[in-house]
């Protein structure tokens, strides 16, 4: 009951929130001329399937096999937290301590709502776009990021800051909103931290709103905005570490490179 009541409310503020950026940033005579002519929209649809039923292909596998990478990367998976502290300290806790509390709440909606928003209105954007190039290039890159994390998630076991020195490094967020995890552990494990997704997928998103900038000027500050805050939530909240960004933002590179050269070769 308690997943149905805040998944309700994570889907109510994010449709309120995805319909504010649509009259912000979207062309209001492409939205009519799409909502106008079905056959378009049809087209449209079915140009863009073969990526987006990659990705809901990976989608199903990450969850699907939540349980299963669980069980073979504590039996395969390199123990990576040590190395990973002794690699960059209490650099988490000096993020933490360079921001007043009250951010806190800033980055608890950012991580939370915001990521999604932040996911979800390029896709309808590049759909309402003359070109779908960009929405193809989303999709796979999106599908990119999520195979490389269960890749690393497989090999790779690491324990965020705040379940390895508590002592240093507070959890914000569970202490505002002990709840979310209800919603959370639908999708992740503590143990997945490394490389961070939330930097992958928000450094994506960056990265082609980069590439439509002249098409898409205010989203194009706007997910600047967003994208900059994720990435700084992952820590602030004590979350990730710095190496788990950092590897996020590699990640992040490698799938837009990759996602544009099967596109333009497609």
């Amino acid at each position: 009951m308690l997943l149905f009541v805040l998944t309700g409310v994570i889907t109510v503020v994010v449709l309120f929130l995805l319909c504010l950026l649509s009259v912000i940033c979207l062309d209001r005579k492409a939205v009519a001329q799409l909502t106008n002519e079905p056959a378009l929209i049809v087209s449209r649809l079915r140009s863009i399937a073969p990526y987006a039923g990659l990705l809901g292909i990976v989608l199903v596998a990450n969850k699907g096999l939540q349980d299963v990478i669980y069980d073979l990367s504590m039996e395969i998976g390199f123990e990576a937290t040590e190395t990973i502290y002794a690699v960059e300290g209490l650099f988490v806790a000096f993020v933490q301590a360079g921001f007043p509390e009250g951010m806190n709440y800033y980055f608890s909606f950012m991580y939370v709502f915001g990521y999604v928003v932040l996911l979800v209105f390029p896709a309808i954007a590049y759909f309402v776009s003359d070109s779908l190039e960009h929405l193809k290039i989303l999709l796979t890159a999106y599908g990119l990021n999520y195979a490389g994390g269960i890749v690393c998630y497989t090999l790779v076991v690491a324990y965020g800051p705040r379940n390895h020195i508590p002592e240093q490094v507070s959890q914000p967020l569970l202490d505002l909103y002990p709840d979310v995890t209800t919603v959370t552990s639908q999708v992740n494990r503590n143990t997945n931290v490394f490389p961070s997704l939330h930097t992958s997928l928000s450094v994506t998103v960056f990265a082609i709103a980069l590439m439509t900038r002249e098409t898409f000027p205010r989203w194009f500050t706007i997910a600047t905005i967003m994208s900059t805050s994720i990435v700084l939530s992952t820590m602030a909240l004590g979350i990730h570490w710095l190496v788990d960004v950092v590897a996020g933002i590699g990640l992040a590179a490698v799938s837009v490179a990759l996602g544009t050269i099967i596109v333009e070769r497609s």
